[in-house]
Formats: structure tokens, sequence, C-alpha cells
């Protein structure tokens, strides 16, 4: 219909004249259109709500949740190696311990996060 009208160009100069004619649509004519939209919108919502009792729903939802779990450890654990690494000044060594040469035990890294990327491995404890 658009070329009928001697509409040329691109999608730009379509979706214009597009607008306009819908701007000139009467109530009347628009109405039906509404009409067209509501029922759309209805029976989308009803759609979405059989979808989202479905069980394909919910095993999509829990591996999603899974998914941005393990994200979050990884997150965390990046985030945990990238401070200790800002925190490097040097090799430890004697003369730069305050325990008078003795190397400090490192602190186990705990929570919910390592336990997420380690797979509920337990780290080795120090004697």
């Amino acid at each position: 219909e658009l070329k009928a009208q001697g509409v040329t160009g691109g999608v730009g100069a379509q979706a214009r004249a597009l607008a306009d004619c819908w701007k000139n649509l009467s109530d009347a004519d628009r109405a039906k259109y509404d009409e067209l939209a509501a029922a759309d919108r209805k029976r989308y919502e009803e759609d979405m709500t059989t979808y989202r009792l479905s069980e394909e729903y919910q095993q999509r939802l829990q591996q999603r949740n899974s998914d941005l779990q393990q994200q979050r450890a990884i997150r965390a654990m990046e985030k945990l190696q990238s401070n200790k690494s800002k925190r490097r000044a040097g090799p430890v060594t004697p003369a730069r311990t305050k325990s008078g040469g003795k190397i400090p035990q490192v602190e186990q890294i705990g929570g919910d996060a390592f336990d997420e990327i380690a797979g509920g491995e337990q780290l080795p404890q120090p004697d």
C-alpha cells in the first residue's frame, strides 16, 4: 500500500509514512486495532501464566539461579585474588616478616563462595 501511495526510500521513510497514517486515523478506526491489541495482550498473559507454571520453566529458573550463584562465586574469588595481588609488595622473606623470620600461615578461605568453586572440597589443614 505504501508503494501505491508513492512512498519510496528505506525503512525510515516507510516508518514515517505509517506513523502519519496512524495519526490520521479516526477514533472509530483506531478502536478496531485497540481491541485486537487488547485480545493479544490477554492471550499473551494467559500463555505466560501457563508457561511459568510448567516444569520446563521451573527447570530453567533453577538452572539460571544456579548459574548466577556460580558466577557470583567466581567474581568473589577473582576479587579476592585481585585484592591479594594488590597487597603483595614482594616475596615474603625472613627480613620482611614481623614474626622473626617465620612465614605466617595463610588464612583459610571460607564461605559459600569458596564452597561453590571448590565443589565442597576441603582445603588441607596446616600442621
